[in-house]
C-alpha cells in the first residue's frame, strides 16, 4: 500500500486522465479570472455582468462534468458530491471576491482561497484511488484468526489499529456503517475529513480521520519471510536475479552445495541399503550467503515497525513475542545487543529453509546413474557398498550393530555385524526397552486416548454468540469439569477487556501450562491447544484431524 502524495505509488489510470482534464479546465478558469482582473478597469459594466453570468453557467456545467469524471473513476459517493457542490460554490464566491473585492487585500485573499479550493478538488480522485487501493490490499491480507502469520498483519493493541480495522471493514461493506466526506470552509488547508458512524464506532459523533491520514495509513504486515528468503536461496535467473543458487527450482540443494564427504547409508532390517543420504555443505553455504544476510538484516533494522514484525512474528523463539530492546549503540533505535541478536536470528531462520539433505534411492534409475559418476564411485568405496546380484540390492559391508535402526523388540530380523557377518535379532525383554522408547510409546497411547475422548467434547452451554459471527467461551464450573475429565487442571478465570476471560490450564501429565482466551475461541482451536499441551506436535496427523475440514467452519459456532 502506497502513501498518498508518494510519486512512486501514483498510477496514471484512465480515471486520473479524466480528472486531470476536468481540473485543468478549472485551472483555466482561474487564469481567465486573473486576466479579467487586469482588464477590469477598462471593461464596461455590461461586460462585467455578462462575465458574471458566464462564470456562473460555466461552474454549473463544470459540476456535471466533474460528476461524470467521478463516475468513470468509480468513486461515486453522495457525501463527495455534496462536498464538490460546496467547493464549486466556494470557488465562485472566492472568484467574485478576487475580481470585485473592496480592496487589494480582499482580492488577494479571494485569489489565495481559490487556489486552495482548486487543490482540494484536484485531490479527490487520487485520494479516493489510494484509499481504495489500501482497502483492497488490507482485505486481501486481513485474516482475524491468523494475525501474526506471514502475509497477514501484526496484531496491535493500540486504538488506531482497532479503529482502522473497523474503517476498512466498513468501506468494504463487511461491517455496518457509513463514511461521510466533508470539509471545514473556514480551514481549507485541513483538506477533507471522513466521519465514520455505525454500531462498530462507539465514539460520540463517530470516528473522524483526515482523508490524507487514511490514504497514508499503512498497517504493518508480517513479511513473507519464507518466500523472500526462499528467493534468496533459489536459482539465479531472469525471474530471480537476486538468487544465490543454493537451491534449485525443485527445492533441492544444488550439487555444488552438497558435502560428498558426509554421506550416510541407513541399513534395512535385512542388511540391504536403499537410501543414500548426502549432507549439505553447511560451511560453504554459510560463507556464500553470510554477507548478503547481514546486509538484508541491517536494512530491515532501519524500519522499526518492519524489524519488530520480523522479530516478534517470524523469529518467535528468539523474541519470545517481545519487541527488540530500544536504545543507542545499534541500528536505528535498537541497542547494539538487540541489533546483533536480530542479525543472528535472521541467519538462523534462513538456515531452517535450507533442505536438510539430498536423498538418493540407490535402486532407482537416477540412483544407478549417480553411482556410475566419479562422486558415486567414490561413495561406493568410502561406504564399502557391495551389490548382491542374487537379491539385486546394495549392502554395506561391516555395518556396526550400534548404528542399526531396526526394532530390537522384533525377533528374526537379519543384520550384519562390524565384521560383515550375518546375524539374526532376538526379541528384547521389556526391561531392556530404552526409557526414551517407553516414554514415546506412553505419550502416543495417551494422546490417542485424549484424541478419542475429545471427539465427544461439547461446549453447549459454555459458548455464547458474539458480534460478527464470533463466539466467546464461558470458563464456568461446567467447563472446568469437562476439561478436568480430560486430564487438565483449570485455574480461576480473570476478566480481560481485550481477550474476554483469561484462564490458565495445566496438563496433569506434562505439567506444562498455557493461557486460554475466551473471546473468539472455537471448539476446534480449544482441542488443538489441549492436544499440544499434553505433548503433541503440530505435525501429528491427530492434531491436524482436530481442525475443521471446511476452513470456513472455524467461523461457525460449535
Amino acid at each position: 500500500m502506497g502513501a498518498y502524495e508518494n510519486p512512486v505509488t501514483v498510477v496514471d489510470t484512465e480515471s486520473a486522465k479524466y480528472w486531470a482534464q476536468a481540473i485543468g479546465n478549472l485551472g483555466n478558469t482561474m487564469v481567465k479570472s486573473m486576466e479579467l482582473r487586469r482588464q477590469r478597469l477598462a471593461a464596461s459594466n455590461k461586460a462585467q455582468a455578462e462575465q458574471d453570468k458566464f462564470t456562473l453557467d460555466y461552474s454549473m456545467k463544470k459540476r456535471d462534468h466533474i460528476y461524470d469524471v467521478m463516475a468513470k473513476a468509480n468513486i461515486i459517493n453522495p457525501s463527495k458530491q455534496i462536498a464538490i457542490d460546496n467547493l464549486l460554490k466556494d470557488n465562485l464566491k472566492y472568484w467574485k471576491m478576487s475580481q470585485y473585492g473592496a480592496d487589494e487585500t480582499i482580492k488577494s485573499y479571494g485569489l489565495a482561497q481559490q487556489g486552495k479550493v482548486q487543490k482540494m478538488l484536484s485531490s479527490i480522485v487520487p485520494l479516493s484511488e489510494t484509499i481504495d487501493g489500501n482497502r483492497r490490499e488490507f482485505i486481501s491480507k486481513y485474516q482475524p484468526g491468523n494475525l501474526g502469520e506471514q502475509n497477514n498483519y501484526v496484531y496491535n493493541k493500540d486504538k488506531q489499529w482497532e479503529n482502522m480495522q473497523k474503517v476498512m471493514m466498513t468501506d468494504s461493506g463487511l461491517n455496518p456503517g457509513k463514511a461521510v466526506w466533508a470539509y471545514d470552509p473556514e480551514n481549507l488547508d485541513a483538506g477533507f475529513n471522513i466521519n465514520y458512524t455505525g454500531e462498530r464506532f462507539k465514539e460520540e459523533g463517530g470516528y473522524n480521520i483526515s482523508a490524507t491520514s487514511l490514504a497514508n495509513y499503512i498497517p504493518t504486515a508480517v513479511p513473507l519471510a519464507n518466500k523472500e528468503l526462499g528467493s534468496l536461496l533459489g536459482p539465479n535467473d531472469d525471474n530471480n536475479p537476486g538468487g544465490l543458487d543454493i537451491v534449485n527450482a525443485k527445492g533441492q540443494l544444488t550439487d555444488d552445495n552438497l558435502n560428498y564427504d558426509n554421506v550416510t547409508v541407513t541399513p534395512n532390517p535385512d542388511g540391504s541399503a536403499d537410501i543414500l543420504t548426502i549432507q549439505p555443505a553447511y560451511g560453504k553455504i554459510a560463507g556464500a550467503i553470510n554477507t548478503r544476510l547481514e546486509t538484508n538484516a541491517m536494512a530491515i533494522l532501519k524500519d522499526t515497525d518492519r524489524a519488530n514484525a520480523w522479530w516478534q512474528n517470524v523469529m518467535v523463539k528468539d523474541s519470545n513475542g517481545k519487541p527488540l530492546p530500544e536504545g543507542e549503540g545499534g541500528e536505528g533505535i535498537f541497542t547494539k545487543e538487540g541489533t546483533m541478536a536480530f542479525v543472528e536470528a535472521y541467519k538462523r531462520y534462513t538456515g531452517t529453509l535450507i533442505p536438510d539433505s539430498k536423498y538418493i534411492d540407490l535402486n532407482s534409475d537416477s540412483g544407478k546413474a549417480f553411482l556410475e559418476t566419479t562422486q558415486g564411485l567414490a561413495i561406493i568405496k568410502k561406504m564399502n557398498l557391495k551389490y548382491n546380484e542374487e537379491t539385486e540390492k546394495w549392502t554395506q559391508v561391516g555395518v556396526d550393530r550400534d548404528s542399526y535402526k531396526g526394532d530390537d523388540s522384533i525377533e528374526g530380523l537379519v543384520y550384519y555385524d562390524a565384521q560383515g557377518e550375518r546375524k539374526v535379532t532376538k526379541a528384547s525383554q521389556e526391561k531392556d526397552v530404552p526409557k526414551w522408547k517407553a516414554d514415546k510409546a506412553a505419550t502416543t497411547t495417551r494422546l490417542n486416548t485424549l484424541n478419542t475422548n475429545m471427539k465427544d467434547l461439547s461446549l453447549t452451554g459454555q459458548q455464547v454468540s458474539g458480534s460478527e459471527g464470533t463466539t466467546t467461551i464461558n470458563f464456568n464450573s461446567a467447563f472446568k469439569k469437562k476439561i478436568d475429565n480430560l486430564g487438565f487442571d483449570v485455574g480461576e478465570a480473570k476478566n480481560d477487556q481485550i481477550y474476554g476471560q483469561v484462564v490458565k490450564v495445566r496438563s496433569q501429565k506434562t505439567k506444562e501450562i498455557i493461557e486460554l482466551h475466551s473471546k473468539g475461541m472455537t471448539l476446534s482451536q480449544l482441542k488443538q491447544r489441549l492436544y499440544l499441551l499434553d505433548g503433541g506436535n503440530t505435525s501429528d496427523q491427530a492434531y491436524k484431524d482436530l481442525a475443521p475440514t471446511d476452513p470456513w467452519d472455524q467461523y461457525k459456532q460449535e
